[in-house]
């Protein structure tokens, strides 16, 4: 993409806006600012990190109801557009409640994304990662040189339960 047809994250509210998109109500859910309850269901997880990526500018997508959906595909794509200061981001995360288990379509998807897909984010988040998903989210934070392509340790870890 030339640099004149990029757009800044005004253009992005703006085209969105003017498509007349709508917020998901799950987005008004406010994330709390520190730790979050261990056994949180895995919707509050959801709506919760929705709210705080809308509050960080990124806009995302989650499948509802992925019956009829590719088996394993993360439940979350976060993307957030490049901005004077900071380059855009493009996130796929797989989200799990404390006690639930990563299926063998979904490490096949978080693997894939993970060592094919040059400057993908790819996580897999629970509720005890709760700072660690803040920190990634806030404007500030960009992947350590070398790191566009990231994965938590619980997937690795994860993968041997399988």
């Amino acid at each position: 993409m030339r640099q004149q047809d990029r757009w800044t994250e005004a253009d992005a509210i703006a085209h969105a806006q003017h498509h007349g998109l709508a917020l998901d109500p799950a987005l008004t859910v406010r994330p709390p600012t520190s730790g979050m309850d261990p056994e949180t269901p895995e919707g509050v997880l959801l709506a919760r990190i929705r709210r705080l990526a809308t509050d960080n500018g990124y806009i995302s997508y989650h499948t509802h109801d992925s019956r009829k959906s590719e088996v394993g595909f993360p439940d979350l794509l976060l993307a957030k557009p490049e901005t004077l200061t900071s380059a855009g981001r493009i996130l796929f995360v797989e989200l799990k409640s404390s006690q639930g288990k990563v299926t063998r379509e979904q490490h096949l998807w978080l693997d894939i994304l993970t060592h094919t897909v040059p400057g993908v984010e790819v996580y897999l988040w629970r509720p005890r990662d709760w700072p660690t998903i803040q920190q990634i989210l806030q404007a500030s934070y960009s992947p350590a040189p070398g790191q566009e392509q990231a994965s938590t340790t619980t997937a690795a870890q994860e993968q041997e339960e399988v």
